[in-house]
């Protein structure tokens, strides 16, 4: 798939807009969350980076294009918290972060996809926070714990079923 329609997909799956997609792609290549082409030639996406560019996409509007390297970068490594979540998934994820988590998810699907209708990501833009649900099963990555949650949560859900395409891919 040419660079162009990989990036029109995902700004159409996310609804952003292609440009601002474009944006972040182009600073997300400057800054080494994606491999540069030679000429204008571009290679194609591997997981890592076509989950880095689906977490970019759906932290818009929040940061500006430009200031998305950070933000994507700080969302990735968001680590695991030791203690929300089921046993089972609490167990496969210790020690990584949501960008390793989201591999495992995609890994996952790769070899069963009975659970791909009712798994997905969930991004808690008020708390920074990320739940994976895999099943019945989830699993919490936070920098920090916030018990008292506020009213009025941006909170961004994405379906098992994009992880499953981008697994397929």
């Amino acid at each position: 798939m040419r660079h162009s329609d990989y990036l029109a997909n995902f700004a159409s799956r996310f609804d952003v807009h292609l440009k601002t997609l474009q944006v972040v792609d182009r600073a997300m290549a400057d800054n080494g969350l994606r491999r540069k082409g030679s000429g204008r030639a571009k290679p194609d996406a591997t997981l890592r980076e076509s989950l880095l560019l689906a977490l970019a996409a759906n932290l818009l509007p929040e940061y500006q294009p430009l200031a998305m390297v950070g933000a994507v970068r700080r969302w990735a490594d968001l680590p695991c918290l030791d203690d929300e979540g089921s046993p089972r998934l609490l167990q496969a994820m210790q020690g990584k972060t949501l960008i390793e988590g989201l591999e495992w998810l995609c890994a996952a699907f790769s070899e069963d996809h009975k659970l791909v209708m009712s798994s997905g990501l969930e991004l808690n833009k008020t708390l920074e926070a990320a739940t994976i649900r895999f099943g019945r099963d989830f699993v919490t990555f936070a920098a920090t714990r916030r018990p008292d949650a506020p009213d009025g949560q941006t909170v961004r859900r994405v379906s098992g079923l994009f992880f499953a395409d981008v697994a397929g891919d």
